[in-house]
């Protein structure tokens, strides 16, 4: 994805207080991943490859015997393509960022954000028989989308009016953030056999990032409105109003014309997979515009504070996936000197409907940490691990 929003524009006031502007402090880059469900392909992979030694082992493969292994290993490829994927998320503040001050008879911030998105998948091709040389191939093939985003925005808002909701006594406030997006997105297929003895399809597919590359520069705008009562903050924030698009570069075309052998053939694997409707001949990312909800309320001299969140309609990220986010969490702030804590729990409710669990802890407002992980899990060499874990470290606080 780009680069986060940083919540809803119309709530800024409630990062400040009392103060006349706040520096944040550093924070290390926040590292995502999310697997789809690969339970034990690569197991099956490797009772492939075996099968295939054996036979070549024995002598020449007969026709019964690649009818066999078709049989047997042609379904798992399928379900490979369709379910084996990996994506990587990198996302962080420039340091000290964002700076929020009062200005202008309201709050105003400034920040930049810098993001990395990268997702592979398999498409899968059929098996076929090479009688001169007595190998099994296939035109499988590594897919990957990656993208790298800069993100400059200025926030505004303002309280508009005092306002009561039932016997909660606030104010209403209203919010917009521009945001200046510079993104650079690139996508490769790589063959999964190739003349290459050396590198693999993931090792071409990263060489290839600069082959593939195209930049565009976007602009985005979100708005929000928020209440805000002493122990209530409700809140509305329509992301991407002006929806910022972007263009992959064309692949599969100009093939006979690549400089090197293994770019050919990924060249031609590609346009191959654009004819069978496996993969777009052109293709674009939008952040398009999702109307996001939240409400929290703090109980009263126990500095504990519920919240949730729910996105009410879906979107794409990078890769094509469908997000769209119900979250709920419990948070405590307490004595300088305790631990401040977080606890959530947010589910997926469309794509790969994953419920993800977080914690997080601010010490002294110096050191705070935040890490997450499924609940789903994928299994790899007999272990289980979650399908999407992440982490996010920060020091110092605000100034």
């Amino acid at each position: 994805m780009a680069p986060a929003g940083n919540g809803n524009p119309a709530l800024l006031a409630r990062s400040l207080g009392d103060r006349r502007w706040a520096l944040h402090g550093f924070k290390l880059p926040a590292i995502a991943l999310e697997l789809g469900p690969v339970d034990d392909f690569v197991d099956k992979l490797d009772a492939l490859e075996a099968r295939v030694d054996d036979a070549e082992t024995d002598g020449q493969i007969t026709a019964a015997e690649f009818q066999a292994i078709e049989a047997e290993f042609q379904p798992l490829l399928a379900e490979i393509g369709a379910k084996a994927e990996v994506g990587i998320d990198v996302s962080m503040p420039l340091p000290t960022l964002p700076v929020v001050f009062k200005a202008f008879d309201g709050v105003m911030a400034v920040h930049v954000d810098l993001a990395v998105s990268a997702l592979a998948n398999v498409i899968d091709g059929d098996l076929e028989l090479d009688v001169a040389d007595e190998e099994i191939l296939t035109n499988s093939a590594v897919y990957v989308r990656s993208g790298q985003f800069v993100q400059v925005a200025v926030d505004y808002a303002r309280d508009l009016m005092p306002f009561a909701l039932g016997q909660f006594d606030g104010a209403v406030s209203a919010g917009a953030r521009l945001k200046l997006i510079q993104g650079e997105l690139s996508r490769q297929i790589a063959a999964l056999d190739s003349d290459d003895d050396e590198d693999t399809a993931f090792d071409r597919a990263g060489d290839n990032y600069d082959l593939n590359k195209d930049s565009a520069f976007a602009v985005g705008l979100d708005v929000g409105a928020g209440f805000v009562a002493e122990n209530l903050a409700l809140g509305a924030t329509l992301r991407n109003l002006i929806p910022a698009k972007f263009d992959f570069a064309n692949i599969g075309s100009n093939c006979a014309n690549r400089a090197q052998e293994t770019e050919r053939q990924d060249c031609f694997a590609a346009a191959e997979f654009i004819a069978r409707g496996d993969a777009p001949a052109r293709d674009d990312f939008t952040l398009d515009p999702q109307l996001f909800v939240e409400a929290s309320y703090a109980l009263a001299d126990s500095g504990v504070t519920v919240f949730g969140g729910l996105e009410l309609n879906k979107v794409e990220n990078i890769a094509g996936n469908d997000y769209q986010w119900l979250s709920v969490g419990v948070s405590y702030v307490g004595p300088w000197w305790l631990p401040a804590a977080r606890a959530g729990w947010r589910s997926n409710l469309a794509g790969s409907k994953l419920d993800v669990i977080s914690v997080g802890f601010n010490l002294f407002n110096v050191l705070s940490i935040e890490a997450f992980q499924s609940l789903d899990s994928a299994r790899y060499d007999g272990d289980k691990y979650p399908r999407s874990a992440g982490v996010t470290i920060g020091f110092g606080g605000r100034f």
